[in-house]
């Protein structure tokens, strides 16, 4: 499909997509592909989307102005005209114009956007514009991390992740200590896990996360169907949440 030059018209504001004057361009002439979307964004005086994440891959094309991409956990960007940012799946971040400034990019995608519609768009105590991400996401992104860490047996990605005192009751009815856990997380990689009906319950000052674990395979590779039920408590602790106890229950298919 050939597209001619034109001029670019955008849509109103979303607030459960933006913080502040940020929008998206409407385009309705361009295919309707659920797969590959290549859409201008604008951000005004300081304006920035909330925190979120793509399925697919993401790359960002400045096109006007300066402003910042910002990763999890990372230092922001400075992104000006001509410059371009890969964003790999599943990394939560967010993005837009420095403040007071205007920013204009192409973002193409593959895949869908998850984004934190919950996100408070809050500002630090030094006045900072940076977002700071709800419970709710930074518990689900917690969980992915645990998941993922689980199923490649890397012990030393899920250490960080658990609280002091740790303890997990395997759907056996046996429990494990922090140690003990991380010991055996090597020799139960590649069970084909995948996660469903994710739901995060906060409880005073703990948060309580609920999802339905599936397995495929034993870590051998022969086939074996699994499906279990994860309920896992986080704590804050020396400022980060930590998972403290951890419960697996085996579900029983008729």
């Amino acid at each position: 499909m050939f597209i001619p030059d034109y001029e670019i018209k955008y849509g109103e504001p979303d607030c459960t997509k933006m913080c502040g004057d940020g929008t998206i361009e409407a385009f309705e002439r361009a295919p309707a592909s659920p797969y590959l979307r290549a859409l201008y964004v604008k951000f005004v005086h300081g304006a920035h989307t909330k925190w979120h994440y793509h399925t697919g891959e993401q790359m960002l094309l400045a096109t006007q102005g300066k402003g910042f991409v910002e990763f999890q956990g990372l230092p922001s960007l400075e992104i000006r005209e001509g410059d371009r940012v890969f964003i790999p799946t599943g990394l939560w971040h967010r993005h837009g114009a420095d403040e007071g400034e205007t920013l204009v990019h192409l973002a193409v995608t593959t895949g869908e956007t998850i984004w934190d519609k919950d996100d408070p768009c809050q500002k630090h105590a030094h006045g900072e514009d940076r977002l700071v991400m709800s419970v709710e996401t930074e518990i689900a992104d917690l969980n992915r991390r645990v998941l993922l860490a689980e199923e490649a047996g890397r012990a030393e990605d899920l250490a960080p992740l658990l609280a002091e005192g740790f303890t997990i009751v395997r759907s056996t009815g046996q429990t494990a200590e922090r140690q003990a856990f991380l010991d055996g997380v090597p020799g139960s990689a590649n069970r084909g896990r995948s996660a469903a009906q994710r739901e995060v319950h906060r409880i005073g000052e703990c948060v309580v996360f609920t999802c339905i674990v599936t397995t495929t395979q034993d870590p051998d590779g022969t086939p074996n169907h699994g499906r279990f039920w994860n309920t896992r408590l986080f704590i804050r602790q020396n400022g980060q949440w930590r998972c403290a106890a951890w419960q697996v229950m085996k579900i029983c298919d008729d």
